[in-house]
């Protein structure tokens, strides 16, 4: 094992996991609150049989989106959001990069047929205006002012004012 060297001169061996678990890893060792060991959540990464489970699940994503295609095209389908519920659910336990770069093409099939279908839903309906709609809403919002202020001052003038 390679070893980095100290201040001192000692040497101490190197570590690649992140800021906050080397952390933990250097505490007193009180782990209260906590039911997996560091080597229960280790061999629970390093699993090949769960890394493999994972991958498979991956592809079988990606395999049914692709096969599925027109039929998640349709404005009626909810199919490509439950797609992206599951995936979510996956990355939790991704812990490896060929479990991300399975989940990045994952992420890039779906956000193609997104993109897809939400310019066929533009081409299907009328588009949305901004302008448009801003200028009814003002007219609409003008309209009840001068409404209220009509029904304010027959109040006021009823009431003697």
């Amino acid at each position: 094992m390679k070893r980095a060297r100290g201040g001192d001169g000692e040497e101490a061996p190197r570590q690649n996991a992140p800021a906050g678990q080397r952390k933990s890893d250097q505490s007193d060792g009180d782990n209260s609150g906590c039911d997996l060991g560091q080597a229960d959540m280790q061999d629970e990464d390093d699993n090949p049989g769960i890394r493999r489970e994972i991958r498979s699940k991956y592809r079988e994503l990606i395999q049914s989106v692709q096969q599925n295609r027109e039929d998640m095209l349709s404005p009626s389908n909810n199919k490509l959001t439950e797609v992206l519920e599951e995936a979510n659910k996956l990355f939790k336990d991704v812990r490896q990069s060929r479990e991300a770069a399975l989940d990045a093409q994952l992420l890039v099939v779906t956000s193609d047929l997104g993109k897809e279908k939400a310019s066929q839903l533009a081409a299907e309906g009328a588009a949305f205006d901004p302008t448009a709609f801003t200028e009814h809403l003002v007219s609409i919002l003008f309209i009840h002012v001068i409404t209220a202020k009509v029904q304010f001052s027959r109040f006021s003038d009823h009431n003697g004012s």
